[in-house]
């Protein structure tokens, strides 16, 4: 080897490897990690560990990962691993925070990331010198400090900058903000850490959920709230594997024998074990333990939010996901766990991921897909309507626009859909121009003569384009949700400028006609969707639950409901439409 190839070599950067390769081919998890099963990390079993870990990866661009997994089941190993790449590959200072710090010292420090740095030569490497300075709550590694804190430090939290902020059993993290105490929640302020780093900082929020307003669960369901499919062996369906018990179909998808029952009508808990298998939701197959292992290593993953941002994952992992568990131990925990409310909601929380909700309506997507209409396609009006509008939800890195036409009795025939990188795009003379459609049987094209927009987040811009919408030949109106319970709409002025009209509406009612009217209830004035709907549009109307609460009944907020907030506003529209065709009559 020649002197200038050997001095070349010495200033070479090793390649960053995969998360999973590099894991895979040089660490082992410690005894003390992990009693029953020490040695080389090995994922076969668990390709949903895959997913989660190589968000940790900058070459991926991942800026933050919410996960909601079952109690018990990888999820805090998942964590520590990925910090532990991160140690070797690209360093920055961390901080861990937990729900105290005694929970961090013991849970994260001495059962894990102590004995996995100690017995690894590739993390041990990354030791201070000065072994002092590595201690449970403060480790000066090489590459940057790791930090651990409890979530009621206020100073821990407030002071320093790091690259990766983790935050660990999130939904135990509690906010108490008064005169008193007025600081942000502790979620916020660890987050807050990163701000010096900018696009390359990484978050990290991990816990079994609780309640679906905890700023947790809000993190996961805003993320691209990634699920497991696996595929049935028999019909080679794909579906999300949960526990399902629907009255209505008969469904159920975790069965055993009736024979299990005793005299006394319990429960023989050794033959529910013995007799205990799984009814694929698609067609009926049974499955059986001997097909769980097969299922589980070819899992794919299952995006449930499309809309998300790209930079932003998030992933929901039950504990029928366990490669340990038999269908009849799933039987069996669920009948430990369920004798009441309270046992239902436990089990819901730490062994299903997800959280306790009651509700009086949820919008599935078979709700949805009944609207489809078979006589008619996208692009196509099939009667002749009243008007045509065209409806907008802006969004901060795309605006989703939707084409209704509304016709005499009020009923809504969604014609066309789609996106633009934002709002102002709607006023190219191309975009508008493409807004013409053929009406079914003749030779006409009608257009929208009225479009509604979403004001509620960019009021002063949403004014300035509605404004300048009157030269285009649609004109656009502003309009912005209410929070009331009651009444439905109104017409107002905006102060900056009496010229134009501001619809108000209650948020609440819109909903309340679109989705339990119009979708889950096929009532009178209907909404129709094209035969040829896309999975787009189907998913932007599908997961809205009327949730029952102490203090009434609310929508529940979701994240990808885009299109379904532009047929709201279409809902709207027709109401504003039909006052005035009203008062025209009349006149």
């Amino acid at each position: 080897m020649s002197l200038a190839n050997s001095l070349l070599g010495l200033f070479q950067v090793a390649k960053r490897p995969g998360v999973v390769e590099w894991l895979q081919r040089e660490i082992s998890i410690p005894r003390k990690m992990a009693p029953k099963a020490p040695g080389l990390v090995n994922l076969d079993t668990r390709p949903f560990a895959r997913w989660i870990l190589e968000c940790w990866n900058p070459a991926n661009g991942i800026n933050l990962c919410a996960v909601s997994g079952a109690a018990q089941f990888f999820k805090t190993t998942t964590l520590v691993l990925g910090m532990a790449y991160r140690m070797r590959w690209e360093p920055v200072p961390m901080i861990v925070v937990g729900p105290s710090a005694n929970w961090c010292k013991r849970e994260i420090s001495e059962r894990r990331l102590h004995p996995l740095i100690n017995e690894n030569p590739a993390l041990a490497s990354e030791k201070p010198v000065d072994l002092d300075q590595f201690r449970f709550m403060h480790m000066a590694m090489k590459g940057g400090d790791i930090v651990l804190a409890g979530a009621n430090s206020d100073t821990e939290l407030a002071g320093g900058t790091f690259g990766i902020a983790i935050v660990e059993e999130a939904a135990k993290i509690t906010h108490t903000s008064g005169e008193e105490s007025p600081e942000s929640h502790p979620i916020l302020l660890t987050f807050e850490r990163t701000n010096e780093y900018g696009p390359s900082a990484f978050k990290w929020l991990s816990s079994t959920p609780n309640s679906p307003d905890h700023l947790f669960w809000q993190h996961v369901e805003r993320g691209d709230f990634t699920h497991p499919a696996l595929m049935c062996p028999h019909c080679r369906e794909w579906f999300n594997m949960e526990l399902t018990d629907d009255q209505k179909s008969g469904y159920r998808s975790l069965v055993w024998s009736k024979d299990a029952r005793n005299a006394d009508g319990v429960w023989d808990k050794q033959k529910v074990i013995e007799t205990a298998h799984y009814i694929c939701p698609k067609n009926g197959c049974v499955i059986k333990d001997e097909h769980r292992g097969a299922m589980l290593k070819g899992m794919e993953e299952d995006r449930k939010n499309p809309a998300a941002a790209k930079n932003e994952r998030s992933f929901r992992v039950n504990f029928m996901h366990d490669p340990r568990l038999r269908f009849g131990d799933i039987a069996s925990t669920f009948l430990d766990m369920t004798g009441d409310l309270f046992g239902m909601q436990n089990f819901l929380n730490s062994k299903m991921a997800t959280t306790w909700q009651e509700f009086e309506a949820n919008i599935k997507e078979e709700n949805v897909s009944a609207l489809k209409n078979g006589s008619y396609r996208r692009g196509v009006i099939p009667h002749r309507p009243a008007y045509v509008q065209v409806m907008a939800d802006p969004g901060e890195r795309q605006t989703h626009w939707e084409v209704q036409a509304v016709m005499k009795d009020g009923s809504l025939w969604v014609i066309d859909w789609g996106t633009v990188l934002h709002w102002t795009d709607m006023l190219r003379p191309d975009w508008v121009a493409a807004r013409s459609y053929p009406l079914a049987n003749s030779s006409e094209k009608l257009h929208p003569v009225i479009g509604l927009i979403d004001s509620g987040d960019w009021t002063h811009e949403v004014y300035k384009f509605c404004r300048a919408s009157r030269q285009t030949g649609i004109t656009w109106f502003p309009t912005k949700g209410s929070n009331s319970q009651h009444g439905t709409w109104a017409e107002t002025t905006p102060p900056e400028d009496d010229r134009l009209k501001l619809y108000t509406y209650v948020d609440h009612t819109a909903k309340n006609d679109l989705y339990l009217s119009r979708i889950a209830m096929r009532g009178s004035p209907g909404l129709h969707f094209p035969a040829d709907a896309d999975a787009e549009l189907i998913g932007g109307h599908a997961g809205q639950q009327l949730i029952k609460t102490s203090t009434g009944r609310h929508w529940k907020k979701i994240p990808w409901d885009h299109y379904g907030d532009c047929t709201k506003l279409g809902v709207v529209g027709s109401w504003v439409m039909h006052s005035l065709l009203s008062e025209l009559r009349a006149g």
